[in-house]
Parts: C-alpha cells; structure tokens; sequence
C-alpha cells in the first residue's frame, strides 16, 4: 500500500481513512472510461480523486521513461461552486484554478469592469498583466487544474476549446448534479427585463412558440450588427479615460457578446421535442426552452473533453438512472460505507407539519413553532435550518422569536454569509434555501441541522412534469428528492470525532421513505430515530 506521501500529497495527509486506498486502487484498475463512486459526505472524496490522479501519473512516468518518453498526465477537477474551488486549493495547494471572467476586476476599469467585458486583448496596455489571463493560463498549464462546472462546460465548449479540454482525468465532483449544469448550459431563458436591458424586441406573440425560432435567427444578425457598432465605436479610445458612458456602452457589448453565444446554441440545437414554457411573473414574462433529457447532449458537451472520468458524489444511490439521464452505456461503480459513528449523526423525524403546496399557509405557523421549540435546545451552538425555497425562508425570518440569532442570504452574498456564519463563534441560525451541497461546516461550525420541507422538484416546471411522464418518471422524481434530503443532512459531519444532530420536520418524509428505502444507503437509514 502506497502512503499519502509517497503519492505525493499534501503532508496534512498522514494515512489513509478506512476504505480510501482500496477504492483508490480498484478506480485506477478500472477498465471503464468513466467510474461511479457512492460515498457519503466527510468521507475524503476529495482526497481520493486526487490521488487517484497522482497514483496514475506517477505509473504513466513511470512507463514513459521505460520507453524514453516524457509525457504530461493532466487532470482537470470539476466542482460545482467557487467556494468549493477556493476549499479545494486550500487542502491541495499544488493545484491551480480560475473561474469565470467576471471575478476578475479589469485593469483599465478595476471600479467598473471586469475581465467578461474585455474585447480587445491583443491590444490593451494591461494584457500582460490581467488576473484573469494570468489565472486562466496558469491553470491551462498545470498538470492539475481545478474549475467549477459551469465554467468547464463553457470554456471546453467555446471558442478556445483546447485549453481545459481533453484531460487524461476528469473528476467529477457531485456528479449526480452535472445533469443540472448541462441543463443549465444548454437550455434558453430569456425575460422581459433582458431583452429591455439590451434593447431587443420580442416576438409580437410570446406564447406561440413557433415564432421564437424565425426571431432568433433575426435577432442574431441583428445582435452582430449591433456589436460591430459599438466595437467600432470603442476601438481607438483609450480605455484609461473612458467616461460612464464608454463605460456603459462596454458592459452592453458584453451582454449582446453573451447573449449571443446563447442563440447560438438555441439555432443549433432546439428541435420540437423540447419544452416550451411561457409565464408571466411579477417581473415580467419569461420563456424558457429545454430538452426533457440532457443525455443525447452529454457526449458532445461533455463525455468528449476528456480521456477518462471519475465522478463521485455521497447520493448516486442508483447508478442506472444516473446513466441513462447523463448519456453513458458503461460504467464502474461502488458504493463506501460511512465510517463516522452512527451515534454523532443522528437523523430525529419530528412531523410537525404537512408541507404540500395546497396546505403550506395553514401548516406554516406548526412549522415555525417546531423549528423555534428546537432552535431553544440549542441556545449556544450554531444551527443550519434548510427550508428549500424563498417563501419557508422569508416567512422564518419574520416569525421567529429568535430574531437576535438569525441569519440568511441572497445569491449575491452567498459566501460571505456562509463565512460569517460557520467562523463567528456567535450562536448563529443560517436560514437557507440553498445549502443543500457544497457546503461543509466542521465541528463547531454547526451542531443542528433542521430540514424543512421535503426537497421534492417543483412540479410548476414542464420539463419535470415531462421527465415523470416517461416510464421511470416517478422513480426519478422521488429520486431527486431522496438525494437533495441525503445531501442536507451530511452538511455537518466530516470526521470520526464531528457529530451534529439532524431533524426532519415535514410530514411528507414519510411518503418519500416509504418509495425510496430501498435505494437509500444502509448507513443514513440507521440514523434515524
């Protein structure tokens, strides 16, 4: 058996935990061009994704000098969030990672602009100094680079497609959630405010859906018509001096720039088998248009840019749907125990309230009394309240009599709240609808997690009412749940000596649990009381 150290990892990894080195070793036997791996949250993934990195490079050296060659193995390792990419270079150091543009400031407007509306790098006066160059060229060049998904989609997808594709390995953080981001990255959206931002007209019939394909076409020439224009117009002005207006007219041509890289993909890949939805919303109307299935895209957008892939997640639970919806025939797979005491994670069902959408203003105040009666067993540790959605959010917010306590966040500020709240030291209470993965919250950093509701997708949406029509639908409606309330429980637990109580406060677990124990783990379902 290989040591960390001989794998050269970080020195903080000493030894390996229970079960580590053997999946590490049965990955890198692997013959499968992807592999599967089921493990739950605290358990390493991390750990063992890198090292089966390491563990394979170092053999690839070791036949390339046999044979009097000198190759470069490269792994490219895909999260789902920046603050996991910031956390991931924190534990290994020797990676490198960039994000999107728009997180670097621009040089010649570092106030006003950043990187996503540079246009004319070949000739800004900062071009050799960008952070943002700088960081993308860096990570392009490292044997181990880590990048968020959406960000790996659109770089191995767009125009410079060479850089970040084509890795020997390509990890797969939350794997069961790529489905989601090449949902994301494919379909089309677009609302009444954004096409007044950018000065567009819609089609004269919004809810004819014939008629959004002959308006993108149109619209699209118009768009390159429109960027030339103010490309033109911004060319030979010194962007040192811009005033708000150049200014302005930079961050229009960014958005058109934008904009229209998604028509792009709307003309070349819509067809009548995707769904069409039209709403109107407070703020407008809004139209979407996506596939029922992303899996017919999966090789093309994905599959393709790399050798190899190893995707893990801690709520895989049934690797045949998880393939069928993201595109693959074959695949390995195993499925890890968790090694943490049953007792430091216990899950406590507590039904106080029926949370069904055509009941919830009746059953919010039990809600609000069950999660108040539990904050108070609590009164000096940090507590992580899941309520799945904005209106079980705002409504715990102005009801609680804990109000001193009370956190939450908008999107905007979303990692800076989790900051705040996981290293204060306050007993603070983190109200979210949103940090049901990529979020990890050691030892004092939570005690008690309350989940809400059961994370059921909204059945408002038509592609999710499509998925469940076809043969599997309801397997994988409930399915999806099942993950989402996995993944909300083991926000707390990352070690043998962690342990942080978890309560279940939504009648419907009952119903989800009846359809689902047979897919969900051994060693979640012995948590429960």
């Amino acid at each position: 058996m290989q040591t960390p150290r001989e794998l050269e990892l970080p020195k903080k990894f000493k030894f390996w935990r229970d079960g580590q080195y053997e999946v590490i070793e049965d990955i890198c036997q692997s013959d499968k061009g992807v592999y599967l791996l089921d493990a739950p949250a605290g358990i390493g993934k991390s750990l063992i994704g890198v090292a089966v990195y390491s563990k394979i490079a170092m053999a690839k050296a070791v036949l390339d000098r046999m044979v009097g060659r000198e190759a470069r193995y490269r792994c490219i390792y895909v999260t789902r969030t920046k603050q996991l990419q910031n956390q991931l270079l924190r534990e290994f150091p020797m990676a490198k990672s960039v994000k999107g543009r728009s997180n670097y400031p621009c040089l010649a407007q570092p106030e006003a602009l950043t990187a996503e509306d540079c246009f004319k790098p070949d000739t800004c006066s900062f071009f050799a100094a960008c952070p943002y160059r700088i960081a993308r060229a860096e990570a392009a060049s490292a044997p181990l680079a880590v990048l968020n998904d959406a960000y790996f989609l659109a770089e191995t997808n767009g125009e410079f497609l060479g850089r970040f594709s084509g890795a020997n390995l390509v990890v797969l953080d939350e794997v069961d959630s790529i489905e989601g981001a090449l949902m994301n990255y494919i379909q089309f959206t677009v609302s009444e405010m954004q096409l007044k931002r950018l000065q567009l007209e819609p089609p004269k019939d919004l809810s004819a859906r014939a008629e959004w394909f002959p308006w993108a076409s149109r619209t699209s020439f118009q768009i390159n018509e429109y960027c030339s224009s103010l490309s033109s117009k911004l060319e030979f002005l010194d962007d040192k001096a811009w005033s708000d207006i150049e200014i302005g007219m930079q961050k229009q041509l960014t958005h058109l720039t934008n904009f229209s890289r998604k028509l792009a993909i709307f003309i070349g890949l819509v067809n009548e088998n995707w769904i069409f939805s039209y709403a109107q919303e407070e703020k407008g109307w809004r139209v979407t248009f996506k596939p029922v299935l992303v899996a017919e895209y999966a090789d093309a957008y994905l599959w393709r840019h790399g050798s190899r892939f190893l995707g893990m997640s801690a709520t895989i639970f049934d690797p045949n749907i998880l393939a069928s919806d993201i595109g693959l025939t074959e695949w390995g797979y195993c499925q890890l125990d968790s090694p943490f005491p049953v007792e430091n994670r216990p899950i406590y069902y507590q039904p106080a309230a029926n949370l069904r959408r055509s009941s919830m203003d009746q059953e919010l105040p039990k809600l609000a009394e069950a999660v108040s009666g539990i904050l108070d067993k609590y009164p000096e540790s940090r507590v992580l309240v899941h309520t799945v959605n904005y209106r079980i959010r705002d409504y715990l917010v102005g009801v609680l009599p804990q109000q001193q306590r009370l956190m939450t966040h908008s999107t905007e500020d979303r990692d800076e709240k989790l900051k705040t709240f996981s290293t204060s030291g306050e007993p603070l209470v983190m109200i979210s609808p949103s940090f049901d993965r990529g979020v990890s919250l050691d030892q004092e950093a939570c005690r008690c997690i309350i989940i809400c509701k059961v994370p059921y997708l909204d059945m408002s949406d038509e592609q999710v009412r499509a998925r469940m029509s076809m043969p599997d639908g309801q397997r994988w409606y409930n399915l999806r749940a099942a993950q989402t309330l996995v993944q909300m429980s083991g926000r707390a637990v990352r070690s043998k000596d962690d342990y942080c109580d978890t309560y279940i406060l939504d009648r419907q677990f009952e119903r989800l649990l009846a359809r689902t124990r047979h897919i969900l783990p051994k060693w979640w379902l012995e948590a429960i009381r």
